[in-house]
């Protein structure tokens, strides 16, 4: 299958683009810096095709060069470049204007799916985010909670950051795409993706969850992370399965990031939340990749209990 991966030079683009390619697929990379620009530079000879997500004809040029029959969508700004927390921007990248993330994003995903709706593409694997439940940058202050548990792909949506909510925009767009234009859409909800190309301690790991500063409750955050050689593993049975519905969602994880039981961490640190764990079992997720396991075949493959 030829396959267009936009943001194909980033750290989750590369990986992608090697699943792909040991599968046998043909692959283009798609993104405003080519591979050797990138902040974690790597080499690699596939076709590459630059230009700007917020560019209706570059996004229709980079479908037209892959001549692309599926697209895995994973270019986006990975922040909310309007929070306070980042007036400062991230190590290694420019201060860019505070619309920036919504309108890349909402935009960049828009003009895609006109592309690949266009062009004629068959399927389109969105990187969406577990930020969708509202978990992620909280601007009101407030401690966000589940309404239930295991959280699932019904659970509602409460976000309130401009990255959580334009990644919960997209979505609708895509299920919009796939009613309006038989467009198959898959968006995968990312946990704290970890890279081993780049094992710079992203990845933290504890035998026990503890409140910070000695707090009467933690920020709520599942305790998981989805290896990113795992996450392309999704995409390519995504863009491979024939057996899906139009649309789908699923919750993307590889492991805990604890040796401690999350339901017995629930127990010990959210009392409220504690009667919600009642059908749990002792290695169940928080929020639960049983959809992803049962309607896509995912299996993960890499976990810290494994020393992968």
């Amino acid at each position: 299958m030829k396959v267009l991966v936009t943001g194909g030079a980033g750290n989750l683009g590369r990986c992608i683009a090697s699943e792909l390619v040991e599968h046998g697929h043909h692959v283009t990379l798609f993104d405003r810096l080519a591979p050797s620009q990138a902040p974690v530079p790597w080499h690699t000879d596939l076709p590459f095709v630059q230009g700007e997500l917020t560019s209706a004809e570059d996004c229709r040029a980079a479908v037209t060069a892959a001549r692309a029959e599926a697209i895995c969508h994973v270019g986006a700004i990975p922040f909310p470049t309007d929070h306070p927390m980042f007036k400062s921007p991230p190590p290694g990248l420019p201060k860019l204007p505070e619309d920036e993330t919504f309108r890349v994003n909402t935009l960049g995903t828009y003009y895609i799916l006109e592309a690949a709706r266009r062009g004629g593409v068959k399927v389109v694997a969105f990187a969406s985010t577990f930020f969708v439940l509202g978990l992620g940058f909280r601007l009101s202050a407030t401690a966000w909670n589940p309404s239930y548990l295991p959280i699932d792909e019904d659970h509602p949506l409460t976000p309130e950051d401009s990255y959580s909510v334009s990644k919960a925009l997209n979505e609708e767009m895509l299920a919009a795409y796939s009613r309006a234009y038989g467009l198959r859409t898959v968006a995968f909800r990312l946990m704290g993706v970890y890279y081993a190309h780049r094992d710079d301690g992203a990845r933290r790991f504890h035998e026990r969850v503890e409140a910070p500063n000695g707090a009467s409750h933690v920020p709520f955050d599942g305790w998981l992370y989805v290896d990113g050689r795992d996450a392309a593993q999704a995409f390519r049975l995504a863009i491979e399965s024939p057996d899906l519905e139009l649309h789908e969602r699923f919750f993307l994880a590889s492991d805990r990031t604890t040796a401690e039981s999350p339901r017995d961490a629930v127990r010990r640190l959210y009392a409220e939340l504690a009667p919600m764990t009642a059908n749990m079992g002792p290695d169940d997720f928080l929020i639960s990749i049983e959809r992803a396991r049962r309607r896509l075949g995912y299996q993960p493959r890499y976990s810290w209990r494994k020393k992968a």
